[in-house]
């Protein structure tokens, strides 16, 4: 089922003029930019290509097919980018031993590893959300309740090189399945089908279901379901978008934050107020006019373009992108956008 038509919303007011010129030229400058060169059709996502991410790099076959394993990898992989620079999160991928990455991403295996443990945190997802309390300090894991013990979670901390709690992220997203009584990560697909009917519910199921997985936030939610989902993002490699309302998971970031305040959206972090305040932007702009094979509505598509155009280091970090044409590129951009872009030459 191809979702392509906005909702009706009336929470958002309509955007001003200027406000609407200035999106069109961000959108422009994407399609001209990045859609086709750097992302999206005939381009190699990230999380696939393991010059970037390394060993996390999923086959696109096997997630074009949803292969259970193909998908947990995607999950686990995509839940580490999260309050460090991409270029950073990408370096600590590439950086972990093949081994040590295939087994942080065996969801069961992951399992196995944890029923082996005799510790009362480690018997199922909430209990290890709320009473493991892992922790580094110079260069070791530890917990209160075992000190001293060896324990796959206390490994897993060490090997990710994040939040000294990161070592419960793949054990959480590993038995997420087991507590809604499927078989796997990737059957909580089939399993929204079964339990909803309507499209946006299952959405919004999914995403709900993905946020009880520790450090996973809305924001990673999306992250994770937008890239199983969208069809213009990652053309052929989304197994898990038909029956499910895919327009429902945008990812908002800070950068996302301070370009929808710049269209005119309130000061707030809300994730539900921006994320109607995106559906609503959404709503007054047709992407066709800018590509002809992309639904007319696509909010994480437009999101996508806000990210990309204020990323600083991620734009640097791109070949391709216009920063690395000098002043030339600048003066052909209109001046609307100029004056909105971080690294514009003047």
């Amino acid at each position: 089922m191809l979702i392509s038509s906005p909702p009706s919303l009336t929470t958002a007011p309509r955007a001003t003029r200027t406000a609407r010129r200035l999106l069109r030229d961000i959108l422009g400058w994407y399609f001209d930019n990045y859609y086709g060169k750097v992302e999206g059709p005939g381009c190699l996502p990230f999380y696939c290509d393991p010059a970037r991410v390394g060993p996390f790099a999923v086959a696109p076959a096997e997630l074009a097919a949803g292969k259970p394993k193909a998908i947990f990898r995607l999950a686990v992989g995509l839940t580490m980018f999260q309050a460090r620079k991409d270029i950073d999160i990408m370096a600590i991928q590439r950086d972990m031993r093949p081994s040590l990455a295939a087994r942080l991403t065996d969801a069961a295996g992951l399992r196995r590893r944890l029923a082996r443990v005799p510790c009362p945190h480690a018997t199922n997802g909430p209990t290890l959300a709320t009473g493991c309390d892992v922790q580094k300090a110079e260069g070791k894991a530890d917990c209160a309740t075992r000190p001293g013990t060896r324990c796959p979670v206390k490994e897993a901390a060490l090997a990710f090189r994040r939040y000294s709690d990161f070592g419960k992220v793949p054990f959480s997203l590993a038995l997420l399945a087991e507590a809604e009584g499927v078989p796997s990560f990737a059957g909580l697909y089939k399993h929204a089908l079964a339990i909803h009917a309507d499209p946006l519910d299952r959405a919004i199921w999914l995403e709900t279901t993905l946020c009880r997985g520790w450090r996973v936030s809305t924001k990673i939610a999306d992250f994770i379901l937008s890239a199983l989902t969208n069809p213009d993002l990652t053309p052929g490699l989304h197994p898990w978008r038909e029956g499910v309302d895919w327009t429902h998971f945008v990812v908002i970031d800070r950068h996302v934050e301070r370009a929808l305040a710049m269209l005119g959206a309130p000061a707030t972090s809300s994730y539900e107020v921006l994320r109607r305040w995106l559906f609503e932007l959404a709503r007054q702009v047709d992407l066709r006019q800018f590509h002809a094979h992309v639904a007319a509505y696509n909010p994480r598509l437009l999101q996508q373009a806000l990210y990309r155009f204020l990323s600083v280091a991620n734009r640097q970090a791109t070949p391709e992108d216009c920063c690395h044409a000098g002043q030339a590129a600048c003066e052909r951009c209109p001046a609307v956008i100029r004056r909105a872009c971080p690294l514009a030459r003047t």
